[in-house]
């Protein structure tokens, strides 16, 4: 009896592929639970608000670390660097931060001449004026208690503090241990992020379906215009202009950008906080360098410094948030002027320290403004 013999096969087998719900990635399913939380916010209507517990929840979770992580991963960071290397990464930080200035005010600039030059003001009243909280600038950068400086979010001053601490142990003999240290507990940090980050889909469900259920249709239309002018900048920037100067200045691609963007965006939009992903932001571009064999300890320790620290100043997200002055200004019949934006982007720049909470009102008071109520 003769017969072809079972072909012989070589290497290990390979696993089989993921099929159904497990081929889902974490950016995906994200996007499903907010999706998902919107359906059921407009079903639910106001019942829903009682989901918005969990959605705090689910924030107070992801951002029970971050500073801590931030602290710990700065000063590691640092205290690595020898004096060559850190001059040369502080012309670097200069730089790339001047040119997102640039962009973002011109972007401000740019977008305010979408709107059409009619004239409204039935949404003006004088009741409307407030005084802006005024911002301290000494609390918001000087640490005198660092602990409080932790206890209010205060970054930059947080920032401060572990750049000085951190620059203190580039000269001191014996760090390694203490350095060691630093990297065990962020490791540590970054896992416990990480079990939080795999519940993501269901806390973005929670906050989406509050936030549907209790935003009424009145407001939608009375803001539409900033809405619309501020996504489009915003996706602009985030999906167009900015990857592309990144992949035009440096050896990577969009594909090795997109798993980091997807996660990302996708958590900052559906929370509001973008202070919640910066050690997801900083694990991703971590692992990216790694894919492309551009790794190692000093890539590493660079990571850790720049991306606590650019978020320390104004982003340009932060800055964006400015679209609203000129919107409001041409909404109450009276539009901004070309003389007016070098001191609104570049005086209102700094109250950008503090927050949108702080710096729009403080905006609207420079021009003269009332806010939209």
């Amino acid at each position: 009896m003769t017969g072809k013999a079972p072909a012989e096969t070589s290497g290990p087998a390979k696993p089989p592929r993921p099929r159904g719900l497990r081929r889902i990635k974490l950016p995906e399913w994200i996007l499903i639970g907010l999706v998902g939380g919107i359906v059921t916010g407009l079903f639910l209507g106001e019942y829903a608000a009682r989901l918005e517990l969990l959605g705090d929840v689910y924030v107070g979770l992801l951002q029970m670390t971050v500073l801590p992580y931030i602290v710990v991963s700065l000063i590691s960071g640092i205290g690595k660097l020898g004096k060559r290397q850190a001059r040369l990464l502080l012309g670097g930080v200069v730089v790339v931060l001047l040119l997102l200035y640039l962009i973002g005010m011109v972007t401000v600039a740019a977008v305010s001449t979408a709107y059409p030059p009619e004239e409204s003001a039935s949404f003006f009243s004088s009741s409307l004026v407030e005084e802006p909280p005024e911002v301290d600038f000494l609390r918001l950068f000087i640490p005198k208690n660092v602990f409080r400086s932790l206890a209010e979010d205060q970054v930059p001053a947080i920032v401060l503090f572990c750049l000085l601490l951190g620059v203190a142990l580039m000269g001191v003999k014996g760090k390694q241990q203490l350095l060691g240290i630093f990297d065990v507990v962020a490791a540590a940090l970054s896992r416990v992020t990480g079990y939080t980050v795999l519940v993501s889909p269901l806390g973005v469900f929670f906050i989406a379906a509050a936030a549907a259920g209790t935003l009424g249709v009145e407001d939608i239309g009375r803001l539409q215009g900033y809405l619309i002018t501020s996504t489009i900048a915003a996706l602009g920037l985030a999906l167009g202009l900015l990857p592309l100067l990144i992949t035009s200045t440096t050896p990577f691609r969009l594909r090795d950008l997109a798993p980091i963007l997807r996660s990302s965006l996708l958590l900052a939009f559906a929370t509001g906080k973008t202070l919640v992903v910066l050690p997801m932001l900083i694990e991703g571009l971590k692992k990216m360098f790694e894919d492309n064999d551009l790794g190692g300890d000093e890539t590493t320790s660079t990571i850790e410094i720049l991306v606590p620290l650019g978020y320390s100043f104004p982003t340009l997200g932060r800055i964006l948030s400015s679209i609203y002055v000129p919107f409001a200004a041409w909404f109450i019949g009276s539009p901004l002027k070309a003389a007016d934006y070098p001191p609104l982007l570049g005086l209102g720049f700094f109250s950008h320290f503090s927050g949108a909470t702080v710096a729009i009102p403080f905006q609207l008071d420079l021009m003269q403004r009332p806010p939209l109520g």
